[in-house]
């Protein structure tokens, strides 16, 4: 808990170790400005943040049994790991699940069968600058497991006994969230079905129009599907968040141990070429079929609000991410 609490301290003094004085004369203004745009905040935060303004996820990384945040247990785990900030237009991450992500199970939490809708959340960033509250502003990847014990048929396309990992994306603007509202510019379902222990590319491209593009490729970057959310927030500063990552729930904690494997990927990471139609179309059609893909409904009839908001609140001593 103390590394925790000490860890953002001695990163800031393990930037300001690697300049000289001449360094510092030279990058005053930019240590004393801020960006622009809504939440861009100033001084030393945002110099701290320039600084890790490329960071990523990389390596192992793993939710145990009765938490939610990543690579934390017991009693006192209350936060995940420091996941850095990231200011590129375009991004992306190699990311590989275990199989326990496809069939987590049991639990009393887990007694309904509308807590298995709950989005857990992989991999994304906020927006509108790197000390601004992602709640307000963020987009994200999303996952949970097909609903392959209960409801198998619209969320598995008719097939009774399918497997596998469902991605979808969520997006937060402007403190609005896709959830209870059905706000479907803010939330897409992907069809595309991962598997366990196989690699996938995600990659973000964010643009000043308010649309941020997220796509699936396989491990070889042949695209295999991408979606949009449309953001009304047009701050100046989109680019700019901090890193968000491995987290379950949701209102449940993980039912088991579950591990992601991040990696990185090399490609472009200045502004995109071009620029999209305010809300693009979407494409779901692979020249090679390497998964296997359904078409779950997004509003089962089973239950009012099934993703994102259960009739479960969420536990007390849990913050919301």
């Amino acid at each position: 808990m103390m590394c925790r609490l000490m860890s953002p301290i001695m990163t800031k003094v393990h930037y300001y170790s690697l300049l000289s004085p001449l360094h510092l004369v030279l990058l005053l203004p930019l240590f004393l400005s801020s960006p622009g745009g809504s939440g861009g905040g100033g001084g030393v935060k945002n110099f701290v943040a320039y600084a890790q303004s490329t960071s990523n996820i990389n390596g192992v990384h793993t939710v145990y049994a009765g938490d939610q945040y990543a690579d934390c247990t017991g009693l006192f785990c209350f936060s995940g790991p420091n996941w850095g900030s990231n200011g590129q237009f375009s991004w992306q991450v190699k990311v590989t699940f275990s199989q326990s992500a496809a069939n987590y199970n049991g639990g009393s939490c887990f007694a309904k069968p509308v807590e298995y809708y709950d989005w857990n959340k992989l991999w994304g960033k906020g927006r509108c600058g790197y000390t601004h509250n992602h709640q307000l502003d963020s987009d994200r990847f999303v996952w949970r497991r097909l609903q392959n014990l209960y409801t198998a048929a619209p969320n598995c396309g008719g097939v009774a006994n399918c497997s596998g990992i469902q991605l979808g994306t969520y997006s937060y603007d402007n403190g609005v969230t896709p959830y209870p509202n059905e706000n479907w510019e803010l939330s897409k379902t992907f069809t595309t079905i991962l598997q366990p222990d196989v690699g996938y590319i995600l990659k973000m491209e964010s643009y000043a129009n308010g649309t941020v593009v997220h796509s699936i490729s396989s491990s070889n970057n042949t695209l295999l599907e991408s979606k949009s959310n449309v953001h009304s927030n047009l701050c100046t500063n989109y680019e700019q968040g901090a890193v968000l990552g491995l987290y379950f729930g949701g209102t449940c904690s993980a039912p088991q141990d579950i591990t992601v494997k991040y990696g990185t990927v090399s490609g472009p990471t200045n502004s995109p070429s071009a620029t999209p139609t305010r809300s693009p179309s979407s494409t779901s059609s692979p020249t090679k079929q390497a998964v296997v893909t359904a078409k779950p409904t997004l509003k089962p009839t089973n239950t009012k609000s099934p993703t994102r908001n259960p009739t479960r609140k969420p536990q007390p001593t849990r913050r919301p991410r």
